[in-house]
């Protein structure tokens, strides 16, 4: 398995992307050829897409270097957890998809799933200059705006709540340090 996720790490990120695609393209005409998936091609997609990725993330932590002196939890150990976890939750989603009876939605909001992925390509870009927690906190915000909540309450304290989870659990639990950014540099987190 090493020397498979070494081969993934190898190839370009373009061409993962394409085989991501090729798969995704398959899955949609296999769910609208089915009698039984074919209102759920849509729901099916995105769950399907969701464990792709996992299972893409799952390969790669064979990769990880780990010491020869590492006992217990390891880099890969958290990656893997959330991975396998997806397993349940995937069959669960499926479940509560067919049982539902609720048809996929005709295409609607467009300009919002474009707005929000360039919000996340932008929040990414933005560690560097004001870190993850700042940045996250941002992106959440846009989000809940972008879903036309307005109260204020949440849409402050659902952001500042996520910089705390974030920084105690990743910080000060895991011993994570993540990107502060250029602006936060001096900061002693």
């Amino acid at each position: 398995m090493k020397a498979f996720a070494k081969s993934i790490e190898a190839l370009p990120a373009w061409v993962i992307l394409l085989a991501f695609l090729a798969i995704m393209v398959g899955l949609f005409f296999v769910y609208r050829a089915g009698k039984k998936t074919r209102p759920y091609a849509g729901q099916l997609l995105v769950l399907s897409g969701i464990c792709l990725i996992a299972l893409l993330f799952y390969i790669l932590t064979f990769g990880f270097k780990v010491s020869k002196l590492a006992t217990g939890a390891t880099a890969a150990t958290m990656p893997r957890v959330w991975c396998i976890a997806l397993i349940p939750v995937a069959a669960l989603c499926a479940y509560s998809i067919f049982r539902s009876k609720k048809v996929d939605e005709p295409f609607g909001r467009w300009k919002l799933v474009f707005i929000v992925i360039i919000a996340v390509f932008l929040s990414v870009f933005l560690y560097q200059y004001i870190g993850y927690y700042l940045s996250s906190a941002l992106f959440i915000l846009l989000l809940m705006l972008l879903l036309e909540e307005r109260k204020p309450l949440p849409l402050v304290a659902v952001p500042v709540c996520w910089m705390l989870f974030s920084y105690f659990v990743f910080a000060k639990f895991l011993f994570i340090s993540l990107p502060k950014g250029q602006l936060f540099s001096w900061l002693p987190i």
